[in-house]
């Protein structure tokens, strides 16, 4: 657990105001595109977050492609990790649209 606290007031009070640690000083081996992006994703600060699926969408597919975060062989494989991702979000995002409207 992330914050750990019997006192739910100190947990909230950690999560809305201590710095998070980087995944990549977590894990030295994930790629500095990768810790970048996920850290912005979780940022506090709302302006720094992606602001809709579409934006994430795009950037996870940069990144699955960007050179500097695969090896040969992982870059084959998400291929098709692409194709897959592209038909499910688009089908989450039609069941989404069908909720709302």
């Amino acid at each position: 657990m992330a914050y750990s606290s019997k006192d739910t007031k100190k947990i909230y009070e950690k999560a809305v105001e201590e710095k998070r640690e980087s995944i990549r000083r977590i894990k030295s081996s994930i790629p500095r595109a990768v810790s970048k992006y996920v850290d912005r994703m979780l940022s506090k600060d709302k302006e720094k977050r992606p602001s809709n699926m579409e934006s994430v969408i795009k950037e996870i597919r940069m990144l699955l492609l960007d050179k500097s975060c695969l090896t040969p062989e992982s870059r084959k494989a998400n291929q098709g990790i692409l194709k897959e991702s592209a038909i499910f979000f688009k089908d989450l995002k039609e069941r989404v649209t069908n909720l709302l409207f």
